[in-house]
This record gives C-alpha cells, sequence and structure tokens, in this order.
C-alpha cells in the first residue's frame, strides 16, 4: 500500500524533529555534530529554504524552516541519508540510524514563529545539557547562540527572526534573549503537541492531521485541503493501476527513449535521467514506496533514495508528468 502522504505547505513554516532509532544517540562527539552541520547548511542552500531555528540534541535534532515549492523530502531525505551512511562509515555500523520517517508541523507565522523558535532553542537547558542560561548562549550546537551574535552561521536566517522583536538590530538582540529568559527558569513552553491542540479545538488524535498544523481556522483549512487533493490523487493512481512498469512507459514516452533502457547500466546520462524521472514520479505522484522501486530495478533502497532529488527537477524543468 503507497504511504500517506505527508503534510507539506509551501511557503509555510514547518518545525521538524528527526530521531534516532529506539533512542539511540546519533551524534557521540563534536566531529560528528560539525559534519552534520556542514550537510545540513548545503542542504539548506540548495533547497532553497530558510532556516529560522535548528538544535543538536544527543539523539536527535530539530529544525525550523519556511519551505518552498519543493516538498520538505528535498530537504530531508539526502540530509539524513547523508549523514546516515558518514556515521556507518566513520563507526562500523550497521543498520537504520534514524527512526522512521521524520515529523514535522505545518505552521502559520502569526503568534506561532516566536514560540517554536524558543522552544527548539531551549531545548538543550530542559535536558540538563545546558545548567544555566548563560551556558545555552555558549552552546554551540543550536541557533540561539547565532541569534546573540556568539557565533556565525551561514545558513541560519537571523535577520527574519529578529526583526520579529525591532528593527533595530541590537535592540532585537536583547529583546530576544530576555524573552528566552522568561522561560528559561523551568516555565517551560510545553510540549509542541499542546501548542497544536490549542489552536485546533484540542484535536489529540496524533494521526490525524489537524494534530500537525498550527494556524488559524483558514489557514487549517487550506493545509488540509491540499492534503486531501494529494490524498485524491494517491488515489487516482491506484484506481487506474499505475504501477512500477506502468510510469516508465509513460516517463518513456513523455522522454522519448525506450522503456527497456531503464534496466541497462553505463554511463549515459540521458539514460540514467529516465531512471531518475521515473523512481521520482512513481514515488511522488503514485506514491510507490522506495522498496518496490528498487525491487523493479534491481538496486538498493539507499540508491532509489539518491535518484529522487535529481528526477524530481528534471521532470519539473521540463514538464514531465502523470497523467492521472
Amino acid at each position: 500500500m503507497p504511504r500517506k502522504p505527508r503534510l507539506s505547505v509551501p511557503g509555510a513554516l514547518h518545525h521538524i524533529m528527526s530521531r534516532g532509532i529506539e533512542g539511540h544517540p546519533i551524534f557521540n562527539d563534536a566531529i560528528d555534530r560539525e559534519h552534520f552541520v556542514s550537510l545540513l547548511s548545503a542542504e539548506i542552500k540548495r533547497s532553497g529554504y530558510k532556516c529560522y531555528a535548528w538544535v543538536l540534541m544527543k539523539n536527535h535534532y530539530h529544525l525550523l524552516v519556511r519551505a518552498n515549492e519543493s516538498p520538505l523530502y528535498c530537504l530531508m531525505r539526502p540530509l539524513n541519508s547523508k549523514y546516515a551512511r558518514w556515521f556507518r562509515k566513520k563507526y562500523k555500523s550497521r543498520g537504520y540510524l534514524f527512526q522512521d520517517r521524520f515529523k514535522s508541523l505545518a505552521t502559520q507565522d502569526q503568534g506561532y514563529i516566536e514560540e517554536l523558535v524558543r522552544y527548539i532553542h531551549l531545548n538543550p537547558l530542559r535536558a540538563g545539557i545546558c545548567k544555566t542560561f548563560a551556558e545555552l548562549d555558549r552552546f554551540s550546537w543550536s541557533g540561539h547562540a547565532v541569534l546573540i551574535s556568539r557565533r556565525y552561521c551561514a545558513f541560519q536566517d537571523v535577520r527574519t527572526v529578529l526583526r520579529r522583536f525591532s528593527h533595530d538590530p541590537g535592540i532585537a538582540v536583547q529583546k530576544y534573549r530576555t524573552y528566552m529568559q522568561d522561560r528559561a527558569g523551568g516555565a517551560d513552553t510545553g510540549n509542541f503537541i499542546d501548542i497544536v491542540r490549542k489552536s485546533n479545538t484540542e484535536v489529540s488524535d496524533r494521526k490525524d492531521l489537524r494534530c500537525w498544523v498550527i494556524g488559524d481556522p483558514a489557514f487549517v483549512k487550506a493545509a488540509l485541503k491540499q492534503d486531501a487533493a494529494k490524498r485524491l490523487q494517491l488515489a487516482a493512481c491506484a484506481k487506474n493501476g499505475w504501477t512500477m512498469k506502468k510510469v516508465v512507459e509513460e516517463v518513456s514516452q513523455q522522454m522519448g527513449i525506450a522503456a527497456a533502457e531503464v534496466f541497462k547500466r553505463g554511463r549515459d546520462n540521458r539514460r540514467s535521467m529516465f531512471r531518475k524521472v521515473s523512481a521520482a514520479l512513481a514515488h511522488r505522484s503514485c506514491g510507490i514506496p522506495i522498496i518496490e522501486i528498487a525491487r523493479y530495478y534491481g538496486i538498493k533502497s539507499s540508491s532509489v533514495s539518491r535518484m529522487l532529488e535529481d528526477g524530481e527537477c528534471h521532470a519539473r524543468q521540463h514538464s514531465i508528468s502523470i497523467k492521472h
């Protein structure tokens, strides 16, 4: 069965969290964190997203980003897969590093961005990694120190966040720090699920997509309407019998290349892109699982994951799509 599409609202803020499998550490030392930050910087730049807040904990991390038209997995899939491969090679380990898929929360701007920046950046204090607020100011692995000008971070959008507090940079830093300190003494910002429930009439079932959207009724309605349209698209694919074979045949007609070429290996760039586009449209438009695509191609799932980004970009640039 195809997986349900993730709720991704173009132009909206998204609070993203990714956790180590079974709570296992994903960062063991500063070298691990430095490598992850370098990957995050590269992927933020490549995706065109804006990053407003971030923190690296022992066994998970949080991001607050503004998405563009590209779905969230265009940022998250290469970020997590590249780091997981590096981590396994360094520690000579096997198996999955991250727990299932990343979690994400679509968020409207008004009244929520400041709360989420604070929630994310206070994580080290709540967890006891930083014992005092002064230690949090010096903590290297979050965007808090960046916002108060204690360190530099190329991928973090400092200006947008500080302008929420003042148009004067110096005053903005002071007000931001005061805002953070208001909750640093133990009065937590609360689990972000609680914030969602307040926004959406106490929705408590985490399987209900309303539990993963923050905003006024119009914003929530628009986000859920977009999600419903995506689900109808996937249902239409299933009803019309879209299999991997059928997707390949459709893409072969649009790209003007024989369907059998999808199985041939080699350095032919056009053939390689045919495989990537077919994989991307099968997964994105038809909800065909990566493992099923990998089985069809006779390759590993990790190889398919690396193909999707290029395939989706090429399909978008050349108007190649699945005709439902």
